[in-house]
């Protein structure tokens, strides 16, 4: 012990009252278990004295021996899962955010991740679970919609022989036990609350939370637009077969970009970005000219990091005339055209170098080069390339 502590050459150190007699001493039989044999037998560490121990290693910092205890719990948590016999799986996920036990939070997620929402919602402990685990829990239930869809709901998977060529939904009418409508443009859409909530942080904050839209059974979207909505709900509904390619497009990707963002729907907002980045270079690549500067300004509306990085590098090749040209180019933010400049003035200066090297090789060498006229007239002659060259 440092000589700053006042239990220095003490016979007896008193522990403080919120340590248990009995759990000390387990504690002390483990740890001289695991000092004298190879390992901890596993029927040491069980259901009753997993977490008392790993708290009181924790405290008194005792690293190996506290992730032997997590491994534990983790170990019997999926066990108890896999036989049905229904763990608290939130408790265990505030139990480790309480002493930031990483395995043991995952573990907890990715269970959690497998229950309908209203099991979720029944599960000890829900209302102490951390924004973040809570949004990373519903982030990846929409994943699982069609193992685990059953939620007083009626759905079952469609059957690719017999309706993959039927209509897609249009909401118009009620269906599948549809508890809620949204009213777009005087258009009422039947939808259900359960879907919604767990594809959107928004839907669910306002269906769960203190909000007046919580007891109402229709719920007005103003400003949007009805076939906007239903493309947006034809994309999210996991009973509706619409092959992935038909589900976002051309004509429909920034729109459905759009309300993405707006409901917090991270992973309808990422296949929209990559699909217009994936549409963007292949036709710049093709020579039909895209809009790479509007698809720029777009990326900063909605910070879009992968949109604004294709774009930029797309832009450099252009020549400034073909910059100022292109659709949106006076709302670049300053930052993202320095950037767009700053390497435009790289390329040009490697193909400025590049054409030295070639003239200086010319002047030495003129009588072996076809057509040679002098290094005067071949130096007028060149020019900023055009992207159409450079290609």
């Amino acid at each position: 012990m440092s000589d700053e502590f006042q239990e220095e050459g003490t016979k007896e150190i008193i522990l403080p009252d919120k340590f248990k007699a009995n759990e000390v001493k387990e504690l002390l039989r483990i740890i001289y278990i695991y000092r004298t044999k190879e390992g901890i037998p596993p029927d040491e560490i069980n259901e009753e004295n997993c977490h008392y121990l790993l708290c009181l290693a924790q405290e008194f910092q005792m690293a190996k021996i506290t992730k032997i205890f997590e491994d534990c719990i983790v170990k019997i948590m999926k066990e108890s899962f896999s036989a049905k016999k229904n763990p608290d799986i939130i408790a265990e996920l505030v139990f480790a955010e309480t002493y930031n036990l990483k395995k043991l939070k995952q573990a907890s997620i990715e269970l959690a991740q497998s229950l309908t929402l209203q099991e979720l919602k029944k599960q000890k402990d829900y209302d102490k679970i951390s924004s973040d685990n809570l949004q990373e829990i519903m982030e990846g239930m929409p994943n699982n919609l069609p193992k685990v869809f059953s939620i007083g709901l009626t759905f079952n998977p469609p059957m690719a022989d017999k309706e993959s060529n039927r209509e897609p939904q249009d909401f118009t009418q009620p269906w599948k036990s549809s508890d809620v409508v949204l009213v777009v443009e005087g258009e009422k859409l039947h939808v259900h609350r359960a879907v919604l909530t767990l594809c959107s942080p928004v839907f669910e904050t306002m269906f769960t939370s203190e909000f007046q839209e919580k007891e109402k059974k229709e719920i007005p979207l103003p400003h949007k637009k009805a076939k906007e909505v239903k493309e947006l709900l034809q994309v999210i509904y996991p009973t509706i077969e619409r092959k992935p390619p038909d589900e976002i497009k051309e004509d429909n990707c920034h729109y459905l970009l759009s309300l993405a963002h707006e409901y917090q729907m991270a992973a309808i907002t990422q296949r929209c970005e990559n699909f217009i980045v994936k549409t963007m270079k292949e036709s710049f690549s093709t020579k039909k000219d895209p809009d790479i500067i509007a698809e720029l300004v777009f990326a900063q509306t909605y910070n879009l990091k992968k949109l604004k990085q294709a774009s930029i590098e797309l832009a450099q090749s252009l020549t400034l005339p073909e910059l100022k040209k292109q659709k949106g180019y006076d709302e670049i933010s300053p930052q993202n055209l320095q950037e767009i400049m700053e390497r435009m003035i790289t390329r040009l200066q490697s193909q400025l170098s590049e054409a030295k090297r070639s003239l200086s090789y010319c002047d030495k060498r003129p009588h072996e080069i076809v057509g040679f006229t002098g290094p005067d007239e071949n130096i007028a002659s060149i020019q900023e390339p055009s992207r159409s060259s450079q290609r």
